[in-house]
């Protein structure tokens, strides 16, 4: 085994143990299930409260991502908004963002 390969199966475990399941749909495409590594945050825009957060996904499950991209996490759509970076053989780091936007009704 090559270092390389030692390298895909620890980010293998790393996605079975630690990844959530998601659902990436491109543009122009059929809906596909992967794993995702994924960290949200929350920020405040003009009194919408806007969530975001950042993905690691293997480039083997989105070998080149679509902007802007859709993805579900946990049942939550997502829009892809960046690619933040990739390591050149296996991993993509995305930016995604979700807008909530709050309805009153009177």
């Amino acid at each position: 085994m090559t270092f390389l390969d030692d390298l895909k199966k620890g980010i293998d475990d790393l996605f079975f143990l630690a990844g959530k399941d998601a659902v990436y749909t491109p543009k122009n495409g059929f809906p596909g299930n992967i794993r995702v590594i994924f960290r949200q945050g929350a920020t405040s825009h003009d009194g919408a409260l806007c969530m975001e957060g950042k993905i690691r996904v293997r480039k083997s499950d989105i070998p080149d991502p679509e902007l802007p991209g859709n993805i579900e996490i946990d049942g939550i759509p997502w829009t892809i908004t960046g690619i933040i970076e990739g390591d050149g053989e296996t991993l993509w780091e995305l930016s995604v963002k979700r807008d909530i936007k709050p309805t009153f009704k009177r």
